[in-house]
């Protein structure tokens, strides 16, 4: 058995990635063994026997999840617009080992190599593994991988192959259209998916990816918004206090820690990941044009990032200067 391979987990870091894995039911044992090689990890299973079950069951696993692993590209199509922007994603694809390991499997059954009819696989792969068999061009009739495939029309180029060109057999990477052809079409179906070794690096790989997005996600933060008008010793008191009030009860800083500086300026200080939502991804500057309306109050903003609390706070004051001089709203 080969040995585990550890996920490092970076300083400060409480709990294990959790990597959903999307994979339909017929095929969830080839995945469960790539996933027993890999330490550090927490799998959010989403099983499916329907393809029309993949996106809601996707859906609602997303808030449970770090990272997202889909057993194939198709899964990952019928769900890609409902993916936040920089989850970690990875898709176990099938290559030449796979095919030929389906072809193998053809040969012991005793049946000839070709003529057979393949799907998923992309139409180079296929010409490459047969021109390495010997088989003549086209021995092998093939049917690539599109996004706007449905079952039908991929049973279909397996019913239509059988008829045209005699095959002998057929390989699909597609669990319903394993199923409905072993219904429907009177030679053996040979069932492809992709071998362990290269699911767990892949598995590996968008963890690790995970990890890098949490540790890069958990460095700290700090935003100044420093009042730009130089009012009396008495309004600059009251400016204080009411901004200091506005920031306290806005809901997006509710997980921040804020606090008032001598220097007619309130800090903001939370991790990189909250304040980048915060941000909208450092686009937008909550409160700014609240202040102007509300106190009447002009502000600029500055924001730092840094591995210490110390070099964020030192990085936000520096950008705040420099919104300042040059007449900016904000910088970074």
């Amino acid at each position: 058995m080969p040995d585990k391979q550890p996920i490092p987990q970076q300083p400060g870091s409480l709990t294990r990635i959790r990597l959903g894995i999307v994979v339909p039911v017929t095929s969830e044992s080839v995945f469960e063994a790539a996933l027993a090689h890999l330490e550090g990890v927490d799998a959010q299973w989403v099983r499916y026997e329907d393809e029309g079950g993949i996106r809601p069951a996707v859906r609602e696993t997303l808030q449970d999840a770090d990272a997202l692993f889909f057993a194939g590209p198709m899964p990952l199509d019928r769900c890609r617009d409902l993916l936040p922007e920089g989850v970690p994603v990875a898709v176990a694809r099938q290559g030449p080992i796979d095919l030929a390991l389906a072809l193998l499997r053809a040969r012991e059954q005793g049946l000839p190599p070709a003529p057979a009819s393949v799907d998923t696989f992309d139409e180079q792969v296929v010409e490459e593994l047969a021109r390495e068999l010997g088989l003549p061009i086209r021995a092998l009739q093939v049917l690539p991988y599109d996004p706007g495939q449905d079952v039908e029309e991929i049973v279909r180029f397996h019913l239509q192959a059988r008829r045209r060109h005699r095959t002998h057999y057929a390989v699909t990477g597609r669990s319903r259209v394993y199923a409905r052809l072993l219904e429907s079409l009177d030679i053996p179906v040979l069932r492809s998916v992709p071998v362990v070794a290269s699911i767990r690096s892949a598995m590996n790989e968008v963890v690790l990816r995970a990890v890098s997005a949490r540790h890069s996600n958990l460095r700290f933060a700090t935003a100044i918004y420093r009042l730009l008008d130089e009012p009396g010793l008495y309004e600059a008191e009251v400016g204080r206090v009411n901004t200091l009030r506005m920031f306290f009860d806005a809901p997006e800083f509710a997980e921040a820690w804020v606090e008032a500086r001598g220097d007619l300026s309130v800090l903001v200080f939370a991790h990189k990941g909250l304040l980048e939502e915060i941000t909208k991804s450092w686009t937008t500057v909550p409160l700014v044009e609240e202040a102007r309306t509300r106190l009447g109050a002009r502000m600029a903003v500055g924001f730092g990032l840094g591995e210490s609390a110390r070099d964020s706070v030192r990085h936000a004051e520096m950008a705040v200067r420099r919104a300042m001089a040059e007449g900016a709203t904000r910088a970074t």
